[in-house]
């Protein structure tokens, strides 16, 4: 018989559960009944069961749900909104940019060049570009088109004629901390308290919050 699926209700009390037993045994925490404490492993602020109920403590997608993450702890409602606003909305960017640069196949992407809203699509056969008129300034887009033209006409790829810009909202730095912020999430996921309350974590917390870069992870 097929196991079923817990709710994602019955999955945030399941989580909730696990983190107040590893908070008790590495605090050492006499909790009463009811009374257990879940620790957001961001801000290091505590919650009880309540704040399931009242949304305070949410589900956090490593990575990125945008991205295909999924649901594998909670952390405060402040820290999650913050970090999907701050810096998971730029990693999801950074990954649709990479994605398109390696060629590989997908959605549409959208540049500017010239002045001029540009959709450039992957596909099997290489890259196809649309030049989007309703979303350009008049001028440019004819302007462009002429030369174009006058490009194909001379034997040469469109691509020697453009300079994309991505309308992309890109922030290598904040991606990165969003990858960093995934990074030390999921030892929490697996070793519980005992990988969060290590001194040593703090910087990479306040680095998390602030939404900084991080030498080792730099960008090219």
């Amino acid at each position: 018989m097929a196991k079923r699926r817990r709710s994602s209700n019955e999955r945030k009390r399941w989580l909730f559960e696990q983190g107040a037993a590893s908070a008790r045994q590495i605090l050492r925490i006499d909790a009463a009944p009811g009374e257990d404490l879940y620790f957001c492993s961001i801000c290091l602020e505590a919650y009880d069961a309540e704040s399931i109920d009242d949304k305070s403590l949410t589900l956090e997608y490593i990575p990125p749900e945008s991205i295909g993450g999924k649901g594998i702890l909670l952390t405060c409602q402040d820290c999650n909104n913050d970090a999907g606003t701050r810096l998971d909305a730029f990693a999801a960017n950074q990954h649709k940019f990479d994605k398109f640069r390696s060629g590989a196949p997908g959605p549409p992407l959208r540049f500017r060049a010239k002045g001029v809203a540009i959709a450039a699509t992957n596909t099997i056969h290489g890259t196809a570009l649309v030049l989007l008129e309703s979303q350009s300034n008049p001028d440019r887009y004819r302007s462009l088109v002429d030369e174009l033209e006058a490009a194909e006409a001379a034997g040469h790829s469109p691509f020697e004629v453009l300079d994309l810009a991505p309308i992309l909202r890109l922030d290598s730095g904040r991606a990165s901390a969003s990858y960093i912020r995934a990074a030390y999430l999921v030892p929490f996921a697996l070793y519980g308290y005992r990988f969060v309350f290590q001194e040593t974590l703090d910087g990479v917390r306040d680095q998390i919050r602030s939404g900084g870069t991080h030498p080792a992870t730099e960008r090219w």
